[in-house]
């Protein structure tokens, strides 16, 4: 059944319709109709408490400072989680955004999809996505005319349950937790088995797996060619001629990738977040490199 079809949505003018309003009197009856229970393997937990209040970046804590109202369950397994806010709330504040994605990633909760409804419209974000916009957003007074669209996506079972096979990009992680403008050191880098791609004659790349609170992500490094030299000076001989060696007898005007294998220490390396890339099968946010030391 289709829910919210007597619902009066004059009250959401009424300033003394705030939150606990919206959570009661329409995003439950919302869920009762996607057949989201109490209890049982499709089910909502409310206000699920954090065994560790913080998402860990290498040494730098980021304090998750709310709660969302709801963790849906699809087969005993955590999917979606959803917040509710006060009507005069805006479900594309990038303020609000940035709250549920940290508790979508955070490592007691760890959902590809989170939501959030203000009682007048409802989005829904995929943590994958650098671009904040939704993969379905609605009007809650026209739930009637997108309720196939909304049951496909929400339901046990639909959309929610979809899991990327792509790791997750660390540039996008980056930008969803607002560092856009911040200049990072990762000190201690282990140059382990690395890949170095040349895309042209000015500018290199190499990308690196890492785990953060268990879940696994993908970062690309941008080096230009003086910072390149400073990679090359902290990997030593004779790594670093046989670098150089071998970009400078490829074709200039195609793209070259060397892997260089073992342990080849460690490195601290600064950059900032760059501009948006893609290929075919994803966005991803490459990280500029400032500076490259030992």
């Amino acid at each position: 059944m289709i829910p919210l079809q007597d619902f009066d949505f004059r009250v959401l003018d009424d300033p003394e319709f705030k939150e606990d309003s919206v959570r009661e009197e329409i995003v439950a009856p919302l869920l009762r109709a996607l057949d989201y229970l109490l209890s049982g393997p499709e089910r909502v937990v409310r206000s699920k408490r954090l065994e560790h209040p913080y998402v860990a970046l290498g040494a730098t804590q980021h304090r998750v400072s709310m709660v969302p109202d709801y963790m849906l369950y699809v087969e005993d397994r955590p999917t979606w989680i959803l917040d509710a806010k006060s009507p005069i709330e805006r479900v594309d504040d990038p303020v609000h955004d940035a709250q549920v994605y940290s508790y979508a990633i955070h490592r007691d909760v760890r959902v590809d999809w989170y939501a959030i409804c203000n009682g007048r419209e409802f989005a829904l974000y995929h943590v994958g996505d650098m671009s904040p916009i939704p993969r379905l957003r609605f009007a809650v007074q026209a739930i009637a005319s997108r309720w196939g669209e909304i049951h496909t996506f929400l339901r046990p079972g639909g959309h929610v349950c979809d899991r990327g096979r792509l790791d997750k990009d660390f540039g996008i992680l980056l930008l969803r937790l607002g560092m856009k403008h911040m200049q990072m050191h990762f000190i201690g880098v282990p140059l382990l088995h690395l890949s170095i791609g040349r895309l042209d004659d000015g500018l290199y790349r190499i990308s690196r797996g890492m785990k953060i609170e268990g879940q696994k992500y993908l970062a690309s490094f941008d080096f230009d060619a003086a910072r390149f030299d400073q990679l090359l000076g902290v990997l030593g001989e004779p790594h670093s001629t046989k670098i150089s060696e071998t970009f400078k007898g490829a074709p200039h005007d195609q793209p070259v990738v060397i892997n260089v294998v073992g342990d080849l220490g460690e490195a601290t390396i600064q950059c900032g977040l760059g501009e948006l890339d893609e290929n075919e099968q994803e966005h991803f946010v490459r990280l500029v490199v400032t500076a490259v030391s030992r």
